[in-house]
C-alpha cells in the first residue's frame, strides 16, 4: 500500500516528492489565479516591499516560481531537522512527502505569500530550539532562535506573538530559565532596533513607529467559507486531530529528547490556535502555519500506527481531499 511505500528511505521517495510538487504547482502556472497578495493576508513590513516590487513587474510566473522555490527550501529544512534529530525516525523521507502535500493542498495560495517567507525562518528557529534541548548552555542558541522568530514577523507580523511560544518552551524545557528568557527577549529587541536604525538612516524619520502600531491594530476580515473549503478544512483538520491524539497517547514511550521535541510542537500548535482565535487570521493562513508541526505529527502517526489498514484509510482520506480541492479549483 501507499503508506508502506512512503515509509521507506529510498531515493524514489524524493523523486516522488519532486514529481508531486511539480504536479501540484503546475496547475497554478496554467491558471494564474490569485497571483498577488490579497488585503486580507496581512501586510508585514519586509513582505510589503517584496510584494509591491513584484506587482510592479506584473510577471505571474515569477510569483509562482518563487513560491515553489520557497516551499522546496522549507521541505529541505524540514527533512534536515528530521534526519538531524530523528524526530520521527531517520529511516524515512516521509516528512518531505507530507509537508509538500499539506502545502500543495492550499492551491489558492500557491503564489507569493507572507507565510512562505515567515515559515522559512520559523523552521530555522525550530531547528535552533531543538538544538538547545541537548545543550547545557543554550543561551546563545535561544538568542538565535528569537532572532529568527523576530525576523519572520517582518514578513508576517502576527508571528511577533511567538515570543510567548519561545518563553513557554524555555520554561518547560530550559535549564537556566532566567538567562534563556532574557536572551530570547534580547533577540527580539535586537532585530527591531536594527530595523528602526536602518529605517531612520534611509528615510530620516521615525514613521516606522506608526507602521508597527498599524500592524498591532490591524484586523483581518474573516471571509465566508465556501462548501468546498469547509469540506477541505474539516477533512484536513480531522486528519491532524487524529495524528495529534495518537502522538499524545504514545509520547511517553519515546526517549526524553524526543518527548521534548513533541512538547515544543504541542506548544506551537496551541500558539497557532491562539493566533487564529485572537488575531482573527483566516483559515488559509492558519493551516499554512499549522503545516509545520502537523507534518511531524502526521508522519509520526503513519510511521507508528500498528494497524496498517487504518493508517492507509487516514492517508487515503488525506490524498482524496487534496485531489478533490485541485479538481474543484480547476473546474471553477
Amino acid at each position: 500500500m501507499i503508506v508502506q511505500f512512503i515509509k521507506k528511505k529510498s531515493p524514489t521517495i524524493l523523486i516522488a516528492v519532486l514529481f508531486i510538487a511539480i504536479l501540484l504547482w503546475g496547475n497554478s502556472f496554467n491558471t494564474y489565479k490569485n497571483t498577488f497578495l490579497s488585503s486580507n493576508d496581512g501586510n508585514a513590513l519586509l513582505f510589503s516591499l517584496i510584494n509591491n516590487y513584484l506587482v510592479k513587474l506584473n510577471l505571474n510566473w515569477i510569483t509562482y516560481s518563487l513560491s515553489f522555490i520557497l516551499i522546496f527550501l522549507q521541505t529541505l529544512l524540514i527533512t534536515r531537522i528530521n534526519l538531524k534529530y530523528s524526530v520521527v525516525g531517520t529511516s524515512s523521507f516521509i516528512v518531505a512527502f507530507i509537508f509538500v502535500l499539506l502545502n500543495g493542498a492550499l492551491i489558492n495560495h500557491n503564489y507569493i505569500h507572507p507565510l512562505l517567507f515567515a515559515n522559512l525562518f520559523l523552521i530555522s528557529a525550530l531547528d535552533s530550539l531543538f538544538n538547545s534541548v541537548s545543550k547545557e548552555k543554550a543561551t546563545n542558541i535561544i538568542f538565535n532562535s528569537s532572532l529568527l522568530i523576530a525576523f519572520s514577523s517582518l514578513f508576517f507580523f502576527n508571528y511577533i506573538y511567538l515570543l510567548i511560544f519561545i518563553i513557554i518552551t524555555i520554561i518547560i524545557t530550559g535549564e537556566n530559565i532566567f538567562k534563556e528568557i532574557l536572551a530570547s527577549i534580547l533577540g527580539f529587541i535586537t532585530i527591531y532596533l536594527l530595523l528602526f536604525f536602518i529605517y531612520f538612516l534611509i528615510t530620516g524619520n521615525l514613521n516606522l513607529f506608526e507602521l508597527i502600531k498599524n500592524e498591532f491594530t490591524a484586523s483581518y476580515i474573516f471571509e465566508k467559507q465556501t462548501i468546498k473549503e469547509i469540506i477541505l478544512w474539516t477533512g484536513i483538520g480531522l486528519v491532524i486531530l487524529v495524528s495529534v491524539t495518537f502522538t499524545i497517547q504514545t509520547i511517553m514511550k519515546k526517549k526524553t529528547e524526543l518527548r521534548a521535541y513533541y512538547q515544543i510542537f504541542t506548544i506551537l500548535f496551541i500558539s497557532f490556535l491562539a493566533l487564529f482565535i485572537f488575531s482573527k487570521i483566516n483559515l488559509h493562513m492558519f493551516f499554512f502555519a499549522l503545516s509545520i508541526p502537523a507534518t511531524f505529527t502526521i508522519s509520526n502517526y503513519l510511521l507508528f500506527e500498528k494497524k496498517n489498514w487504518i493508517a492507509n484509510i487516514i492517508f487515503g482520506v488525506f490524498i482524496s481531499l487534496i485531489i478533490y480541492n485541485h479538481l474543484i479549483y480547476k473546474m471553477f
